[in-house]
């Protein structure tokens, strides 16, 4: 592709330096302009873009696949650590009685583990579909995803407590607003590329808006009601994780594999926008 930029003129101290340096930045850099700026777009002096138009719809320098592939790399890297809150201790007098007394104490440890290994993949379906659809990539939806992941770093931690300590205020506490913080995190995400327009259609019918915020908002308020509980109902700290567990098992119900798929999604953002 051929590359028409124009160079405008500098201060007018500098016209004539500026003559000379336009022609060697054009004979030096007119590839690359031909493939950073549209075609005809205006540079100034230093060879600086007048607008922050792109040829390509994405963060200068940083596509989404770069995104994705980094979510990706954290999703797989936190829920491999879930497993390390399994860790079998050395048992004085390894005797059948003594291995199986302890294998039964790891229950609430198994259901933590489990418990959070099937929430992170629904997070990650989440983000799988969200991103499918998202065509434009900026520094805030970046950071957005970057407040999305610290939040999903953070489940290994309140794994394990709640874990060790399930029956205990604080640990119900630290998980509930963990999980509120992924699904508060990832809601963003989503409202954002709506207000910015950065998904592959330009608007969103407010029905389907609707709906993905209902699924994107029942988590939260969910995990919200569990921490209430465990607060003003003496012994709330088993009914809080009974909470969990429910919320759990209705998001796998509504919204597994099949029905969260990109197609469908696809159906939502089109077929429903007429």
């Amino acid at each position: 592709r051929r590359a028409r930029v124009q160079i405008l003129p500098g201060p007018p101290s500098f016209r004539f330096l500026n003559g000379i340096l336009s022609q060697i930045q054009l004979f030096r850099d007119a590839p690359e302009l031909a493939t950073r700026y549209q075609p005809g777009e205006e540079v100034n002096w230093l060879g600086e873009p007048l607008s922050c138009t792109l040829a390509e719809p994405t963060t200068f320098g940083l596509g989404k696949g770069r995104i994705e592939s980094l979510s990706d790399g954290i999703f797989a890297t936190v829920m491999t650590v879930l497993v390390l809150s399994l860790s079998i201790p050395t048992i004085i007098g390894s005797t059948d009685s003594a291995i199986t007394s302890y294998v039964l104490g790891l229950g609430p440890t198994v259901l933590s583990y489990v418990m959070s290994f099937l929430i992170l993949a629904l997070f990650w379906v989440r983000h799988h579909n969200i991103f499918h659809f998202i065509s434009r990539i900026n520094n805030t939806l970046i950071w957005l995803n970057m407040l999305f992941l610290l939040s999903v770093g953070f489940v290994p931690f309140s794994t394990e407590l709640i874990g060790r300590f399930w029956n205990t205020e604080v640990s119900t506490i630290v998980y509930g607003v963990n999980l509120i913080a992924s699904g508060l995190c990832m809601q963003a995400i989503w409202m954002y590329s709506v207000r910015k327009k950065l998904l592959v259609v330009d608007e969103v019918n407010e029905k389907v808006m609707a709906r993905v915020n209902r699924r994107l908002t029942g988590g939260p308020l969910l995990y919200l009601a569990a921490i209430v509980v465990s607060l003003i109902i003496p012994g709330g700290e088993e009914i809080a994780v009974a909470i969990y567990v429910v919320t759990l098992i209705y998001y796998i119900a509504v919204s597994g594999l099949d029905r969260s798929s990109p197609w469908r999604w696809q159906q939502m953002l089109t077929s429903e926008k007429h």
